[in-house]
């Protein structure tokens, strides 16, 4: 059976690529994480259970980790291929979920580092490399006409990797770090950091970070990176194992508030939809019917509301702006899903 493996360049250049620092005469180092690769928010030995699984495309960055990642139906088309690492040494920078960096007792005081990166989310590994495991597709044309039918959203877990070393925080950042720090137990200067040592894994291997890969440009397999730019909202996307909902805000002041809104507004719809479906005799479906959700906020409606809130996935976002003269007034669309198998625990919400 002809096997490939998904984000082949992008395992590629993760075999020997090496982290970057970048610096400027006048400002702070620069941490840059390694392209792709995050920390895991759960040590452990065995992570075969994530391989495969895809992640939500409404999940941020600062949210993602391998337990963001669902198993879907099309996962059963991977399997795991286990590539010995040589126990090459390692010193690298990896980003970190928000609860991956609390676990490994991130910092109060951030300082600067990449554009998109906090330092309180960017962790400096030193390791000998062990096992790689990595998602290998057992059958392309199955994957891809069961991603054609379902829907897989545009990011998956496609690597582990394990080795023994350990993980190390930034403790602060001084031009003198390098000497500072030298003698210290536990601290260790590089590139004008000084680093804490927050975990050490030297007597056992690990699976400590995980990479990300893309089905975007991988054979078509990802049905929501087909959706437009714009126009969702007109002409809702289709798909087999759930149902797309469109909420409009008000013109409101702030952006955030819109986007809040909007999401309130498809909660809100979501809400009817489950009543439908699932044939619910609810007073809360009763109000819903026919009022626009901007008449809906009090209090038993947005209870419900974050009842279903988990369920309903937030995948695409288009803001309006009407710029008046001393005033800029915004408006949001956003598109959510909601799977079909999640209708009868959302419906909880209702009762």
């Amino acid at each position: 059976m002809k096997k490939v493996v998904l984000g082949l360049g992008l395992l590629m250049c993760a075999c020997g690529g090496q982290t970057s620092v970048d610096k400027s005469p006048d400002a702070p180092t620069v941490l840059t994480p390694k392209k792709n690769f995050y920390m895991r928010s759960s040590l452990d030995a065995d992570p075969s259970g994530y391989l495969g699984r895809f992640i939500p495309d409404g999940v941020a960055d600062s949210d993602l980790d391998e337990v963001s990642a669902e198993k879907h139906e099309c996962s059963k088309f991977f399997e795991i291929k286990k590539i010995d690492g040589g126990g090459i040494t390692y010193d690298e920078y990896y980003q970190a979920s928000t609860q991956a960096s609390a676990g490994l007792k991130t910092p109060v005081k951030p300082v600067k580092a990449g554009a998109d990166y906090g330092a309180e989310r960017v962790f400096r590994v030193k390791y000998a490399q062990g096992e790689k495991w990595v998602a290998e597709v057992t059958d392309p044309a199955a994957l891809r006409q069961c991603c054609d039918e379902l829907g897989c959203p545009s990011r998956y877990v496609a690597e582990f990797v394990s080795g023994t070393g350990n993980i190390y925080r930034v403790a602060s950042q001084s031009a003198n770090a390098n000497l500072s720090v030298a003698k210290v137990a536990g601290v260790d200067a590089k590139d004008g950091y000084s680093w804490e040592q927050s975990l050490d894994f030297t007597s056992k291997p690990i699976f400590f970070a995980f990479r990300v890969g893309t089905t975007t440009g991988q054979s078509n397999l990802s049905a929501s990176s087909q959706i437009p730019a714009d126009g969702w909202c007109e002409n809702l996307p289709q798909r087999r194992d759930g149902q797309y909902f469109c909420g409009v805000s008000r013109w409101m002041d702030e952006e955030s508030t819109a986007r809040e809104q909007a999401l309130f507004d498809a909660r809100v719809q979501v809400l009817r939809y489950i009543g439908e479906q699932l044939k619910i005799e609810s007073s809360i479906v009763r109000e819903t019917d026919g009022s626009s959700s901007n008449q809906l906020e009090n209090t038993q409606i947005k209870r419900a509301t974050e009842g279903v809130s988990s369920f309903v996935k937030a995948e695409r976002f288009k803001t309006d702006e009407d710029q008046q003269p001393g005033q800029r007034k915004y408006r949001v669309k956003a598109l959510t899903f909601i799977k079909n198998a999640d209708l009868k625990a959302a419906s909880k919400a209702l009762k």
